[in-house]
């Protein structure tokens, strides 16, 4: 609790510890004290409404010595200093500098400003403002304050200079009855009687004033060593009740030690039972682990054995496929039926082995459900085990804290009596240090109480984890060594892959070798090697040749093909246009050149291959200045000998649409631009043709005469039309007329056999050296001869000359011996042979001597190669099985082309896959539900537990895969006895709140003080109220009791904005002087409108409180009326035997609640959350009511 001063806002203060002056008119008056007031620190209270605004505060004794350093021998007095702190600071006593300054009791209150006291030892000379000495005398011992040190801290108390004056006061003459001196001039011998009375009277006067000096002296020191009597004598007694009302706490307090210590130990004693709770538990987890760990080896046995199986039947598919295939193209009737019984005896193990594996997977999930039920019971234990230690900490903290408590307690003395007040005081700082203590103490039994209650409810949570962890452990371990993975299905299945393996049937090819062979020539049947610069022509039928090697029959089959020879033929080109592209004809003599390109290549491939390279040189032109040419456009169709056609188009087909060509000329001597478009067309012929034709009655076309035939029959004349691709047309007439021999006609047969080459040349002589080609038909020629019918049947035989040809052939072959036709792109030579003679006789008897080199080539293949790499979200590649994994992301196929060293490429399409490992996330769910199902939210403290559940399983599939494994345990509690939280309580905001850290930073470190508007959002006027109303009866009743006016809390409604700021102000700095700085944007004075009623500020009172949160239990009246208790305690009760019979301490809070006569009161209340109790800074404002008048 601290003296306050007056509010920044109104200019007037109440008195302090410290000692304040006012400035009146010209003079400095102290307010409220006498002058022992003046001397010891005390104060009184004086009206306030007749001090002016200007405010004097008086130096420390601290202030003053920082002055006087070491060996520093002179002092001005300044402003704000007192007789009696110099003195404390010089070690001369203050009434002894009073008289040397020629200060008189009464007029003690100035203080001469300008003054300088300078010390030589004992000596201590006095200067005033303006430099003149006024006195100068020699001190003794008996003048210092503290006789053990040296005056003014100098090293010696020895003078430099001898002094002979003794403490006289400045206005005291120096009377010498032996001389006189009258105007600088030597005295007369001659003693006047009359100048010997008036020495005597003076000397007797100064004699008086000597003794009444001494006299005065006596008395002070008389009543000083009364008062310091009475105030030992006070303090013993204070001490003396303060050490009985420490003892009797200290008694109750060591009885709650002593409790406290007996719970701590039972509490320490029940963690062996819950420990040994949690050890069992260990050992049915470690069983149930162990289980599981056997289950998972059996079913890691099984899968290995399963895939080794699995492998040798894709194994034996692979190879069933592979035969199934060759046997198809062979038509091997027996080992596809065989194979056909082996691929069934494969399926069947397929599906033995695909039942297992159901089961296997079914095993794999129950053993990864039990790991991760062991997993949680582990995690469970190792959290109640956890749980356990930190209590048996707690605990044992707990009995070191009692321990040090009841070591704390001890230190209590067992007498007070002190033999002066100097002593009494420091017995009463101990006592105050021990109070505190004992309140301490009582704060941590009560936070002890409060933990004590919490580890007993962790102790007991924890027995009943134990025990369900050590029930459930045993659940999983009967469940782990139920899992069954036993089966020789896995060998069964590898024995029959083998089995079928060893009965696979061999296909063998017995078909004939097919070979083919291309063979180019040109156009004059030269072989070509190469074609490079050769088009294709023509591609003959292939010719077998069927020969046998090394036992097999070999089929080949040669096809030639014929190339042309390519020519080019070289053509310049120019064209002249004009500036927009137009091609111009005729003279140029109205133009001029503008341009010249560069010679443009193009190269056209004529039909049969043949190429014609124009270089066309473009010039162009623009017509000279001045020249508008005449535009014309003509279209001109001609026939095909270049005829202009006139007339109708009937009768024409368009061969070549034209397009429009410029023709420049001259006209009347303008330029004319004929554009004309020339189209070409044929003139359509029709040609009638009439063909007979004289068959016999066989329908044998009878050539030569008809002499010896008649007549038999007629056509009509057939009429057929063909349309020829120019747009002719031939009208073919064809009349059949049949014949027979005329009657007993006879005919001459001749049969005559006519033999020509192919070049249908007669052969004459032998046909040696000739083949048969061609056997011909019997032709009938009828003809006459001396009047008969003669038939020459003649057949004409086409012979080849037979021809040698020696051909140079370059076989080029695969590695596989099959003959390569067409281009070698995508293949590389890998061994180029010796050429080979061969004679072949045709079938026209030619002979071929081939010289065939052959040549073997590796076909260059491309394998198309589809790879899916497998990787997880981390990129890391998935190898093995994708059990487990879920498809998150199908990669698009990336292709990538690898060259071989045999020239082969492999092109990889590698798609990537990102699968997701799908993962079980067990997550324990506590759901609490009251005696009425219904589920709790939020905090349990207002509920007791009724039933603990066992945890229930349920596992949920993500989107993604994963699993979540949910171990739900439903604990039944019901409600406790509800108590309403008080909504005053609840606001208050706590020491870590933002708001409050941000205002106490403002206050102590930013030194700006709190506005009316933060105040207000800072307090709570409600409580400020509650207070306010507890705090004014005890008051009003204090008054009544001693007959002093009553005062009332102030209708002035803006009254309270002050107070409230200020307890928030006094909370971070508790003093009288307020923060140096404001907020801009802040109000720090109420705004009144003329009329409203104000309350004058004259006395600011100030104090601190704290408040212990189970007092109050969460009830705002509890928390108001122990607040107004503490207030009334610490401003009237502990200063009401100093107010009213004048007893030792402070009574300045007492004279300005109860007896200053004021009308109004405004109190602000300021409270802290400080986690066990709260901080509370209180204001009391006093003065009058008076009306705003502006």
């Amino acid at each position: 609790m601290k003296e306050t001063r007056m509010s920044r806002l109104h200019g007037t203060e109440e008195p302090k510890y410290r000692a304040k002056m006012y400035k009146s008119g010209k003079h400095w008056v102290v307010k409220g004290m006498l002058f022992s007031g003046l001397l010891l620190g005390g104060s009184m209270f004086v009206n306030a409404e007749t001090v002016k605004a200007d405010e004097w505060v008086a130096n420390s004794v601290e202030t003053i010595q920082a002055k006087l350093k070491e060996n520093q021998t002179s002092y001005t007095f300044e402003e704000g200093d007192t007789f009696y702190n110099i003195s404390l600071a010089v070690n001369v006593k203050w009434q002894t500098l009073m008289e040397i300054n020629g200060f008189e009791e009464g007029s003690q209150y100035s203080v001469p400003v300008g003054t300088t006291i300078t010390f030589d030892g004992s000596k201590i000379t006095v200067t005033d403002k303006d430099g003149k000495v006024v006195n100068e005398v020699k001190l003794t011992n008996e003048d210092k304050v503290d006789q053990s040190k040296t005056f003014a801290n100098q090293k010696s108390d020895t003078p430099s200079k001898e002094v002979t004056n003794q403490k006289n006061t400045a206005t005291k003459p120096n009377v010498n009855p032996n001389t006189n001196t009258t105007n600088g001039k030597k005295p007369d011998s001659k003693v006047d009687d009359k100048d010997v009375e008036n020495a005597k009277k003076e000397k007797e006067k100064a004699e008086e004033q000597k003794r009444k000096e001494e006299e005065a002296k006596k008395e002070a020191e008389r009543q000083k060593v009364e008062a310091e009597k009475k105030l030992t004598a006070e303090l013993n007694k204070t001490n003396s009740d303060k050490l009985k009302d420490l003892e009797a706490k200290r008694a109750q307090t060591e009885q709650q030690l002593e409790e406290a210590q007996k719970t701590v130990a039972d509490k320490t004693a029940a963690i062996a039972p819950a420990q040994e709770k949690v050890n069992q538990a260990q050992v049915a987890v470690n069983q149930a682990q162990d289980a599981v760990d056997a289950a998972n080896g059996r079913v890691s046995s099984a899968q290995s054995k399963v895939d080794g199986a699995q492998a040798e039947l894709n194994a034996v598919d692979a190879e069933i496929q592979a035969l199934k295939t060759q046997a198809t193209e062979l038509e091997d009737a027996t080992s596809q039926a065989k194979l056909a019984e082996l691929n069934t005896r494969r399926e069947q193990a397929q599906a033995n082995l695909g039942t297992y594996q159901a089961e296997l997977d079914t095993a794999k999930a129950e053993f990864m459900s039990l790991s991760a039920q062991a997993t949680a019971v582990n995690a469970s234990l190792a959290a109640s085990q956890a749980e356990l230690n930190q209590v048996l900490q707690d605990l044992e903290a707990a009995q070191a804290n009692v321990s040090q408590a009841q070591k704390d307690l001890s230190s209590l003395p067992t007498n007070v009596e002190a033999a002066n007040s100097e002593e009494a005081k420091k017995i009463q700082a101990e006592l105050a240090a021990l109070d505190a203590k004992i309140k301490k103490i009582d704060a941590e039994i009560a936070k002890l109480e409060d933990k004590i209650e919490v580890l007993d409810a962790q102790i007991k949570g924890v027995e009943i984890d134990a025990e369900n962890s050590q029930e459930y452990a045993e659940k999983v371990k009967e469940k782990a060594d139920k899992v069954d993975v036993d089966s020789n299905v896995p060998e069964k299945t590898k024995e029959e892959a083998n089995d079928i393996k060893n009965e696979l049937p061999k296909v063998e090819d017995k078909r004939p070798e097919v070979r083919r062979v291309e063979k180019n020539i040109d156009e004059a049947g030269n072989e070509l090697n190469s074609l490079d610069g050769f088009v294709f022509v023509s591609k003959g039928e292939a010719v077998l040749v069927i020969s046998e090697e090394n036992g097999k029959t070999i089929h080949t089959y040669t096809t030639t093909s014929v190339y042309h020879k390519v020519i080019n033929t070289d053509k310049e080109v120019t064209i002249n246009q004009d500036t927009e592209g137009n091609v111009i004809e005729g003279s140029l003599n109205n133009y001029e050149l503008v341009s010249t390109s560069e010679s443009v290549k193009t190269v056209e491939t004529l039909a049969n291959g043949d190429t014609v390279t124009t270089y066309t040189t473009t010039n162009t032109y623009k017509l000279k200045e001045a020249v508008k040419p005449i535009e014309r456009h003509e279209t001109v169709n001609k026939d095909e000998a270049g005829n202009v056609i006139t007339g109708s188009l009937a009768g024409y087909t368009l061969v070549t649409p034209g397009t429009p060509n410029l023709v420049v000329s001259e006209e009347n001597g303008k330029v004319v631009h004929t554009y004309t478009t020339t189209n070409i067309y044929h003139q359509n012929v029709n040609t009638d043709k009439h063909v007979t034709i004289n068959k016999d009655s066989d329908g044998n076309v009878i050539e030569g005469s008809l002499n010896s035939y008649e007549l038999v029959h007629t056509n009509e004349p057939v009429k057929t039309v063909k349309t020829l691709p120019n747009g002719d047309t031939v009208t073919t007439y064809t009349t059949v007329k049949t014949y027979k021999l005329k009657e007993a006609v006879k005919p001459i047969e001749r049969h005559e056999t006519i033999n020509k080459d192919e070049a249908g040349n007669v052969i004459t002589g032998s046909l040696t050296g000739y083949t048969l080609v061609e056997s011909g038909n019997s032709v009938i020629i009828v003809s006459e001869e001396n009047g008969k019918v003669v038939h020459t049947y003649t057949t004409t035989n086409i012979y080849h000359k037979n021809v040698n040809t020696n051909k140079e052939v370059t076989d080029n072959k695969d590695e596989s011996g099959n003959v390569i036709t067409g281009s070698l792109d995508g293949y590389k030579l890998v061994t180029k042979g010796e050429a080979v003679k061969t004679i072949e006789t045709l079938s026209n008897g030619d002979t071929v001597t081939t010289y065939t080199t052959t040549n073997v080539y590796h076909k260059l293949m491309n394998t198309d190669k589809e790879v899916t790499v497998n990787k997880d979200e981390s990129g890391n590649v998935i190898t093995g099985s994708l059990n487990g994994y879920k498809l998150v992301k199908q990669g698009e196929a990336v292709k990538t082309i690898e060259t071989l060293a045999n020239g082969d490429t492999i092109t990889t399409y590698t798609t990537t896959n990102v699968h997701h490992k799908i993962v079980n996330t067990d997550k324990q769910v506590v759901i609490n539900k009251d005696d009425k199902g219904n589920v709790i939210t939020g905090s349990l403290a207002d509920y007791e537990l009724v039933t603990k559940g066992q945890p229930v399983k349920t596992v949920e599939t993500l989107a993604n895969g994963d699993t979540v494994t949910t171990y739900t345990t439903t604990n039944i509690y019901r409600k406790k006895e509800v108590t309403v939280k008080d909504p005053i309580i609840e606001n208050i905001k706590g020491k870590d709140d933002q708001e409050i850290k941000d205002i106490k930073n403002q206050v102590k470190v930013d030194d700006t003080g709190v506005s009316i508007e933060q105040g207000e959002q800072l307090t709570d006027a409600e409580l400020t109220q509650k207070v306010a109303d507890n705090f004014i009866l005890k008051v009003q009743a204090e008054q009544n009791q001693y007959g002093e006016n009553e005062i009332n809390m102030t209708n002035d409604g803006k009254a309270g904005g002050v107070s409230g700021a200020r307890a928030v102000e006094v909370m971070y700095l508790f003093d009288h002087e307020t923060p140096g700085e404001m907020l801009l944007d802040g109000t720090y004075a109420p705004i009144y409108n003329v009329g409203d009623e104000q309350m004058t500020f004259n006395s600011e009172n100030i104090a601190q409180h704290r408040v212990s949160k189970k007092q109050v239990d969460g009830d705002s009246d509890k928390l108001a009326e122990l607040i107004a208790d503490q207030m009334f305690e610490q401003y009237i009760e502990m200063e009401r035997e100093a107010a009213r019979n004048d007893g030792p301490g402070q009574s300045e809070h007492y004279e300005n609640i109860i007896m200053s006569d004021y009308s109004d009161m405004s109190i602000g209340i300021f409270v802290v959350d400080m986690g066990s109790h709260y901080e509370i800074t209180s204001v009391v404002y006093v003065g009058n009511a008076t009306v705003y008048r502006g």
